[in-house]
């Protein structure tokens, strides 16, 4: 394969790509037509407060990484990077009574009362 050859298929692969990345930008959009027909509409201001706290958390992931790595092994910075990455942090928030047949959840992260 000459680099002539070369150039042309990663030519063809980039606008490939590009077509593939608009195909797939419109599936958001229906997932959130199909949901809001079928639950209603959001509510804006706990739907933004969503997105506000992991768009902070992903900006603080590389910082935490950093004075990880600088403290402690790798082993135990990735351990500290993906504890402090958002899903394991909501371990400790709920309140939840064990039962013989599974758990009753008492109260959710932001503090609504379950029942």
């Amino acid at each position: 394969m000459t680099s002539s050859e070369s150039g042309t298929d990663s030519e063809r692969m980039a606008a490939q790509s590009r077509v593939n990345s608009l195909a797939v930008l419109g599936v958001p959009v229906a997932v959130f037509a199909a949901l809001t027909a079928w639950l209603g509409a959001p509510q804006v201001l706990p739907a933004a407060l969503g997105a506000a706290g992991w768009m902070i958390a992903l900006a603080l992931r590389q910082p935490v990484a950093l004075i990880a790595t600088r403290l402690t092994t790798k082993e135990r910075a990735m351990t500290i990077v993906g504890l402090a990455s958002g899903p394991a942090g909501g371990l400790d928030r709920d309140d939840r009574r064990q039962f013989a047949r599974g758990q009753h959840v008492v109260s959710w992260i932001l503090g609504s009362q379950a029942g």
